[in-house]
Order: C-alpha cells, then structure tokens, then sequence
C-alpha cells in the first residue's frame, strides 16, 4: 500500500483534471448542444470513474477486477474522446458509450 502512494495521488490527480474538464464540457453542452461537446464530457467522466476505480483497486489491495474495470474504462473514455468529431447530432450512438463502460 505505501508503496503506491505516489501513484495513488497521481491518480487522483488525474480523476479530479478529468472531472473538472467534464464538468466544464458539460456546461458547454448545455450552452451550445452538440454533440462534441456531449461526448467529450461523456468520455472525461467515465475517464474520471475510471482513475477514482484505479485508486479503489490500489487501496484495497490490487483487486483484480477493479483494476481490470479500470482499465476498460479508460478504453472507453479514450474510445467517446476519439469518436466525438465523428458522431452526428442526430445520432443515437453517443447514448450507448456509456452502457459500454457499465457492461465491463
């Protein structure tokens, strides 16, 4: 456990920078709807999720389904983030990413 320390408030970094884009991303999309802005948010929150699943799997000491959850997650996120520009307004496809995330 002490010897993850360093990377326990890396992580945590990283959940709480994801969380605050995603937060900022989701005011954007309540502004202007798009669906940018939706899946960005989308994919920074479940990347967020995913750090704070990281950081239970350390603590409790390396389970191997959190970490495993943890990473599926962070190839979902990646996945929303990468897919955004290409997702059209009227598309249903950005509803179903987050199922993705909840399914692992």
């Amino acid at each position: 456990m002490k010897g993850y320390l360093y990377h326990n408030l890396e992580e945590l970094i990283v959940s709480i920078a994801c969380f605050i884009i995603a937060f900022a991303m989701t005011k954007r999309h309540r502004q202007m709807p798009d669906s940018l802005s939706f899946m960005t948010a989308e994919g920074f929150f479940i990347l967020s999720v995913s750090s704070a699943i990281h950081i239970m799997g350390h603590i409790f000491g390396e389970v191997q389904g959190l970490l495993y959850g943890s990473l599926m997650g962070y190839l979902t996120g990646f996945a929303s983030i990468l897919a955004s520009p290409f997702v059209r307004k009227e598309s249903r496809v950005k509803k179903y990413i987050p199922s993705i995330f909840l399914s692992c």
